[in-house]
């Protein structure tokens, strides 16, 4: 983006307990080769209340993979929604929940790396 001086807009998500937000990050290169970083709320939703996202009690010995962008679940390799997920796996009859480790939906990672380099995804 330093190179280019193109800016750059990523979609992505920042969800609560009981909202969905969607979001973008904005990305400007200035001349001095900073880069100068926004982030946009578009839209956000009430939803039903999701412990999953909650700062409760964990289980450190179980983990959960969720896309930091889209916040898709990760199970068997497919990725779905939070709510599916929390359904598929019945999570809301533990005490406890997962351990949320973070990483990346293929379709997110090339959204974001075309958004970053000038191509369309």
């Amino acid at each position: 983006m330093r190179n280019s001086k193109k800016k750059t807009v990523v979609p992505y998500r920042c969800d609560t307990p009981t909202m969905l937000r969607f979001m973008e990050l904005g990305v400007i290169a200035e001349q001095d080769d900073n880069l100068f970083i926004l982030s946009f709320l578009n839209t956000e939703e009430n939803t039903a209340y999701l412990g999953l996202l909650d700062q409760i009690q964990r289980d450190l010995k179980y983990f959960l993979t969720i896309c930091s962008w889209c916040k898709k679940v990760e199970i068997e390799k497919l990725w779905v929604e939070i709510q599916a997920a929390i359904q598929e796996l019945d999570l809301f009859t533990n005490r406890t929940f997962p351990q949320l480790c973070h990483s990346i939906v293929q379709g997110c990672a090339t959204s974001i790396m075309g958004a970053a380099y000038g191509r369309n995804s």
